[in-house]
């Protein structure tokens, strides 16, 4: 049996987090008479694979019952802004391949508003699974448990109509479960601000954080800052958020090295049915805000993010272009990533991820539904190695009634590429049932 440190502390938080966001948010959601998007469900079921192991030889079948939940919560009012996406379950390998244990987690931000629009709290929990050796597959002899906790307060004073002064100070945890990658950062930040109207404004800022680790020397601690401007633009049928200017990073036994900052996103609505988005970003980055920016990204999934864990800080340079499209019975999408990182103190650490992704919806009748995504990753260490991933998936949901459905599915994943990446093929077919209460059919 393979298994990884139970990280009970971490576990226990998980635990009391997920039941939190699953008693609070509908609580929440009803507090002022006018309840705001929520989606909740309970999920059981089981998949059976013919490569349980996920290894290239000796290939073992197995079966994997799950049973978990999922919620989303959204509320923006003056006093509370929340944004919950939870996305968990708890595995059984009938076989005993491997432990059981919980996959998946939580991205919850909650902002209080001590003084609507001059003080507002923030608090923001990141909690889910990352692996360990880039090399291995995903299995759950491969994956940790990461915890990322954020809290601190903004101060907006009003220097007359048009103008402000940002202040914003930030305390975070961070725990692995197994790399030494566990400790706190303090941060601080400042901003003048020229608000136009209700939909554009431009901004000066700057930030100051500390990085330091709970189980390595105080020589692997740095510190990290930032200066840009901001230029933050809304229309009806786009939007814009452009950052521009310096980031660098500085401790006693690091290199010091900078690099011009560049943060992008925009958004278009080309027609009723469609939509496309870019992101652009240059700047530095590390670990456990490496595995934040992936939920934040792609949401909270059952997959363990790719980010590696290292303790050194690295130069990010990401790119991203969407399109969405949706009419009467039909919705599809197509995505590209292109990702970058780079080591200044240590280079055989570089790598480039490279993704390209695709799916397509059809509701086939008022009651069925079905779905199909195709998706490419393609990672690469500094020529070492290079491995590709193909992933596809095939499935059907029927809503057997306004509040029950199930799922069949059938997933594809192939592992291929040179170096000592562990190659393998698996096929999976996967049978759930949902129970979502508030759902309109």
């Amino acid at each position: 049996m393979n298994c990884v440190n139970s990280g009970k502390p971490l576990a226990r938080a998980a635990s009391l987090l997920i039941m939190l966001c699953v008693i609070g948010a509908p609580a929440l959601a009803q507090s002022n008479g006018s309840p705001p998007p929520l989606d909740f469900g309970l999920i059981a079921g089981a998949t059976a694979s013919d490569n349980v192991m996920l290894v290239p030889v000796d290939v073992e079948r197995g079966v994997v019952e799950q049973a978990g939940a999922y919620l989303n919560f959204k509320q923006d009012s003056r006093r509370i802004r929340a944004n919950i996406d939870l996305n968990a379950a708890y595995q059984h390998y009938v076989d005993q391949q491997f432990d059981d244990g919980v996959i998946g987690g939580v991205n919850g931000v909650l902002v209080l508003g001590l003084a609507p629009e001059r003080i507002d709290w923030l608090f923001q929990e990141n909690y889910g699974q990352t692996r360990l050796n880039a090399l291995d597959a995903l299995t759950p002899a491969n994956w940790e448990g990461v915890n990322y906790f954020t809290t601190g307060p903004d101060l907006n004073i009003r220097l007359g109509k048009a103008y402000s002064m940002l202040l914003s100070g930030r305390y975070s945890l961070t725990e692995y479960e197994v790399s030494p990658l566990g400790g706190s950062r303090r941060s601080a930040s400042l901003g003048f601000k020229r608000q136009f109207s209700e939909e554009s404004s431009v901004s000066l800022n700057a930030t100051g954080e500390r990085v330091q680790f709970d189980a390595l020397p105080a020589t692997y601690d740095y510190d990290r800052r930032e200066t840009y401007a901001r230029i933050q633009v809304s229309r009806a049928r786009a939007s814009a958020s452009i950052d521009a200017g310096y980031a660098e990073v500085s401790g006693d036994e690091i290199s010091k090295y900078g690099m011009l900052l560049a943060r992008i996103v925009l958004r278009r609505q080309v027609s009723v049915t469609s939509n496309l988005r870019l992101q652009l970003v240059s700047d530095i980055s590390d670990a456990s805000n490496a595995f934040r920016a992936a939920q934040n990204l792609s949401g909270v999934s059952l997959n363990p993010e790719i980010s590696a864990p290292v303790a050194e800080a690295f130069k990010r340079r990401l790119a991203i272009l969407g399109w969405d499209f949706s009419r009467n019975r039909t919705s599809l999408g197509l995505s590209a990533e292109y990702n970058i990182e780079k080591y200044v103190d240590n280079a055989v650490l570089d790598r480039s991820l490279s993704r390209l992704a695709g799916y397509i919806s059809r509701q086939l009748t008022p009651g069925v539904r079905g779905r199909m995504d195709l998706g490419l990753t393609r990672e690469e260490y500094r020529g070492a190695a290079v491995a590709d991933n193909l992933q596809g998936m095939l499935a059907l949901n029927w809503d057997a009634t306004r509040t029950l459905s199930w799922q069949l599915q059938y997933a594809y994943s192939d592992r291929s590429g040179k170096g000592p990446f562990l190659q393998y093929t698996e096929n999976r077919v996967s049978f759930f049932l949902t129970w979502a209460p508030l759902a309109v059919r």
